[in-house]
């Protein structure tokens, strides 16, 4: 089965090096998990990223922004 480079530590190393909480988000006190779905192709490029349970466009925007960043 295909894995992220570096195994499950590496992807959410990943994740938290790289998310950044919007600071309008954070004074208004948003929260919450933000689900996304992207395909991943033959090559392991990251397409078609989109969100299918979003919190607040503030945080979605970022969810879709990281795993973009990682395509």
């Amino acid at each position: 089965m295909p894995e992220y480079p570096g195994g499950t530590r590496a992807l959410i190393k990943f994740f938290q090096t790289n998310v950044q909480y919007p600071d309008s988000a954070r004074e208004e006190s948003i929260q919450g998990k933000v689900y996304v779905t992207f395909v991943v192709d033959t090559i392991g490029k990251i397409d078609d990223v989109s969100i299918i349970r979003g919190v607040h466009p503030l945080l979605d925007k970022e969810a879709i922004r990281v795993v973009q960043k990682n395509a």
